[in-house]
């Protein structure tokens, strides 16, 4: 009894029952009896004879219509997966002309050709069986377990295979009958189970289930820019089973990372790669303690290693990025793109038509940036970029965190300031310019004079700025003995102020010549190799110029001790849109304000979009910031030091950020938008968990319990 026919045979008398389950549920006590007895005289129905008798005896005997109903039902639903599972075999068998050939017999007797109509019937019966104890989940498993088990060709001796023809329209209806059963598919993990998915055998099924997973979260990523991906991928039940899905294929993420690295070449959307980097980093968190992730140990312990899920020819970059990030490791990065890179980066000027080069600039040939090329690897590792950042602008002498740190290894180890410096540059080149050699070393050198330059310069203010101070109390004290004078503001705290207008100033003109030699040369470069028609709908605030923007980062990640507030908000303002900005001194006339430094970007009518991304990107940095410190840091006690002295400094651009987007979405959220409260909530989780991370609560801005509390009222977000 394992034919189609059969099969479809058992789920209509399922249906049936179902049917005359749910009308029998409306009769209840003696008439139900008398009922029963006066159907089984009726010699004209059409029921059998044993059914007839067997129905209102089992009615006498005080069983309720119901169970016996439930009772059928259950036997039915047992019987059709018991017929399924013997449907699928793997075995030997032998021709029957005595020649001894053998041939092997893999998955389920029901031909693919026949899927479709299995699956349209099931979908039918799943309907009507939802809310019978769980047995829709039941049969819904069976079911897919022998429509993936099937095969498209069927072969009677070992050389002769018989392809089934998809008929026109099969597929079609196939799709079609497929995306009803997704209907069915129920939010619990699949972890604790040591049995396939559903979700995942639907994949097999049908590629575009998984290109429809994944498109929702990704849409619901780019509809919620605040939202945390590496919280919710845990978190959230729906993206908490895709991804354990995907741990459980290699396939399948091999597939998911290929179909989101298209979507970042065709579009070049940062939210795209965030996320692209965010279920690689949740792949390896579950491989590292799938426990975390409500996965028992026997479990665990049955999946591949990372190696399964990247290019094989890659393995030996895998375990230089994925392991603890050190000196001597990015060494050892750089010594691998160099070898087995850089040296294969030569090729012919022939002009490429991948949409890719529109957005690179490069005459790229796939090998370089395709989804098995060690570049693509690498920006699935964002902390290598701002950790190169970090080594081109730590200074020798400075006491900063992470310098000292680097500075400690240097000593330490057998490297030396001039190899990491060159090392990180040519990193850096590498990813801004994966392609040509030539134009690569132009950047090279560009990023090297340029960090350089400001590495010689802020170590000559500094050692200004304390030598000023040590001459003027100097002066202090030599003049202790005059006559007292009318008390004026400290000439040290006068000079401090001064100091911090210069070295403004100062960073402001480095940012314009950092900004006229790389982001305008990748621009170029770009705009070179793009056809006419695309420079018009060209985003000029498109990678790479926001990657390469992210570079001088570096100094706010090395020195947060030795720039004030608004040398920051320069540096985060750039990064986060690749402009410019002046600070204007804006007296506030309004009672009881003062005068402050007020942010006028360039582009000052999109105000919200440069906000949105500054507080995006500030909270992004501050992840990414966290995960180097857990690598970087040995005492616990100065990480969180390091990242609450990273907070203050970043905090007051922040506030600004989302101070502007109050009153940009603050209308709209009263006026009844879609999506703004979720854009909103999301925003005041962030602050709030910025407001604790680090330090227990976080000190240093008094303006934040007010901005807080005044967001939760504002947008009446009770938790």
């Amino acid at each position: 009894m394992s034919s189609l026919t059969d099969t479809i045979l058992l789920l209509t008398k399922l249906a049936s029952n179902l049917r005359r389950s749910n009308v029998s549920t409306t009769i209840n006590g003696d008439d139900d009896v008398l009922s029963s007895l006066a159907t089984s005289l009726n010699f004209g129905d059409r029921m059998t004879p044993g059914v007839r008798v067997l129905d209102p005896a089992l009615s006498l005997m005080c069983f309720k219509t119901p169970e016996v109903c439930s009772a059928r039902i259950e036997c039915l639903v047992r019987t059709i997966v018991s017929v399924l599972n013997s449907s699928m075999s793997c075995k030997v068998l032998r021709s029957k002309d005595g020649g001894g050939s053998e041939f092997l017999k893999v998955g389920s007797s029901i031909s693919s050709r026949d899927c479709h109509r299995l699956i349209r019937v099931c979908g039918d019966v799943l309907e009507s069986l939802e809310g019978h104890g769980g047995h829709s989940q039941t049969l819904l498993f069976a079911i897919l377990k022998a429509v993936v088990s099937s095969s498209c060709y069927q072969s009677l001796l070992p050389l002769s295979p018989v392809v089934y023809e998809e008929i026109e329209g099969t597929s079609r209806d196939r799709r079609a009958a497929i995306s009803k059963l997704m209907c069915f598919l129920s939010e619990e993990s699949p972890s604790s189970r040591h049995e396939i998915s559903m979700r995942l055998r639907l994949w097999y099924l049908d590629p575009l289930v998984l290109k429809h997973d994944i498109s929702e979260i990704l849409h619901e990523a780019i509809q919620r820019p605040f939202l945390c991906l590496r919280t919710e991928l845990h978190c959230r039940m729906a993206w908490h089973t895709v991804i354990i899905c995907l741990v459980t294929s290699p396939t399948m993420f091999i597939e998911t990372r290929a179909l989101l690295h298209s979507w970042f070449l065709l579009t070049g959307l940062p939210s795209v790669l965030d996320l692209q980097i965010g279920i690689v980093s949740s792949l390896l968190d579950i491989l590292s303690r799938p426990m975390w992730w409500g996965i028992s140990v026997e479990m665990g312990m049955k999946y591949p290693s990372s190696d399964a899920y990247f290019p094989s020819r890659h393995h030996e970059l895998l375990q230089i990025i994925s392991g603890h990030i050190s000196c001597n490791s990015f060494l050892d990065l750089v010594h691998y793109i160099k070898t087995r890179l850089v040296s294969s980066a030569k090729h012919s000027d022939a002009t490429a038509s991948s949409p890719s080069h529109w957005i690179f600039g490069h005459e790229a040939l796939a090998d370089f940036v395709d989804i098995d090329s060690a570049w693509t690897m690498l920006m699935d590792f964002p902390a290598w970029f701002y950790f190169a950042t970090a080594l081109i602008f730590h200074g020798n002498d400075s006491q900063d965190y992470i310098s000292r740190v680097i500075c400690s290894e240097v000593k330490t180890e057998t490297v030396n300031n001039e190899e990491l410096h060159q090392a990180a540059t040519l990193y850096l080149s590498w990813i801004l310019c994966p392609i040509e050699e030539a134009q690569r070393s132009m950047l090279f050198d560009q990023i090297y004079e340029l960090s350089r330059s400001w590495t010689i310069k802020n170590k000559e203010t500094c050692s200004y700025e304390q030598q000023s101070c040590s001459d003027i109390h100097y002066k202090s004290k030599l003049n202790c003995t005059k006559k007292l004078r009318i008390p004026k503001p400290n000439d040290c705290d006068k000079l401090h102020v001064t100091a911090q207008e210069d070295r403004a100033s100062t960073i402001r003109v480095w940012l314009q010549k950092f900004d006229c030699c790389c982001v305008n040369y990748c621009t170029r470069t770009t705009s070179c190799h793009m056809p006419t028609e695309a420079k018009s709908k060209q985003d000029t605030r498109m990678y790479p110029n926001l990657l390469c923007a992210k570079i001088p980062l570096g100094i706010f990640i090395t020195n947060p001790s030795y720039i004030n507030e608004k040398e920051c908000e320069l540096l985060l303002h750039y990064a986060a849109s690749g402009e410019i900005e002046q600070v204007k001194e804006m007296q506030r006339k309004a009672k009881g304000c003062v005068g402050h430094d007020e942010f006028i970007p360039w582009s000052a009518g999109d105000v919200r979009n440069w906000a949105l991304n500054g507080a995006c990107l500030i909270f992004n940095l501050l992840d990414l910031i966290e995960d180097m410190s857990v690598m970087l840091f040995d005492c616990e006690d100065t990480r969180v030091e390091f990242l609450h002295q990273v907070k203050v400094k970043a905090s007051r651009y922040l506030l600004k950020c989302v101070k502007l987007l109050y009153e940009c979405e603050c209308h709209k959220f009263y006026n009844g938008a879609i999506g703004v409260r979720d854009n909103m909530l999301d925003l005041y989780r962030r602050l709030v968990k910025w407001r604790q991370q680090g330090s227990e609560v976080f000190e240093g801005c008094e303006a934040f319990d007010d901005v807080v509390d005044d967001f939760a009222k504002r947008f009446r977000i009770v938790e």
